[in-house]
């Protein structure tokens, strides 16, 4: 699957937009691509990431997290970041941010602050980003939660780490724009400067950051659908561009299960092990 903040890739051909024959690319494995390719493990991609200080931990400066296409965002515990010791009064604070993973009913709140990502392949840090992350306060359940049992996921979960690299994050994610992709964001490939193109490919290996012409060759595309951006008060803070509130819509697709078919947008969620 490859995604961009214009296309996604299916099977319905499109001429899609021309890339750069030398544009930067750089490829972050997953940690466990072993397991992926084993069919008959049920287990979703991680890749390795880090902070720089003061707000890497002592414990996890370098750690392996989910990489989940189902929300969009970085969400982290005090067991994996620091926040600035001045919280809201740093100039690193962007506001108080809130994210409900439908998938289990998990409601993580807490404070955006941006800081620098840096993603690795083993020990080397290939690629670096700047995006908002999230440092949560509070996490509870929502009622009747899926998969949430309010005794056992810790009032301020710090053990919690997302690395959340999805689009069109609406429902329980209004603050889920491309601005918090890390993928979307890359400030800098092995030193170099930024991506000629942002964008990202994923396979059972890993992630190709960084669209070319060669590595976009043997797809076919389809145009995305913008969806209507959410509106001001739906953030805690106005972000600093309106451009920011906009996204795409998923891709369309249809399943029949039992002879009785219905169509909708799919999403591909790693971050998840069986279909709902």
């Amino acid at each position: 699957m490859l995604v961009s903040p214009i296309y996604s890739l299916t099977a319905k051909a499109d001429p899609g937009p021309s890339y750069s024959t030398n544009g930067a690319s750089v490829f972050v494995p997953f940690v466990n691509a072993t397991q992926l390719s084993d069919p008959s493990q049920y287990v979703s991609p991680q890749i390795s990431v880090g902070f720089n200080s003061p707000n890497a931990t002592d414990t996890h400066s370098v750690f392996n997290v989910t990489m989940d296409t189902g929300s969009v965002g970085i969400i982290v515990g005090s067991s994996y970041f620091n926040p600035p010791a001045n919280g809201s009064l740093d100039q690193s604070f962007i506001g108080p941010g809130s994210e409900t993973l439908t998938s289990s009913g998990i409601i993580f709140n807490g404070d955006w602050y941006k800081t620098s990502v840096n993603l690795y392949n083993g020990n080397t840090v290939v690629a670096s980003s700047t995006v908002p992350v999230m440092a949560i306060t509070k996490a509870s359940c929502e009622p009747n939660a899926r998969a949430c049992n309010p005794s056992t996921i810790g009032s301020t979960a710090p053990d919690t780490h997302y690395f959340d690299i999805g689009f069109s994050g609406r429902a329980g994610q209004p603050q889920g724009t491309p601005d918090k992709n890390a993928f979307l964001n890359v400030t800098s490939i092995s030193g170099s400067s930024l991506l000629t193109s942002p964008g990202y490919i994923l396979s059972t290996q890993g992630a190709q950051i960084g669209l070319t012409s060669s590595n976009t060759q043997g797809f076919a595309m389809i145009k995305l659908q913008p969806p209507l951006a959410p509106t001001s008060i739906q953030w805690q803070t106005t972000p600093a561009s309106a451009n920011v509130l906009t996204d795409w819509q998923h891709a369309r697709g249809t399943i029949t299960v039992n002879g009785r078919s219905g169509s909708g947008g799919i999403l591909f969620d790693t971050g998840v092990t069986t279909d709902f």
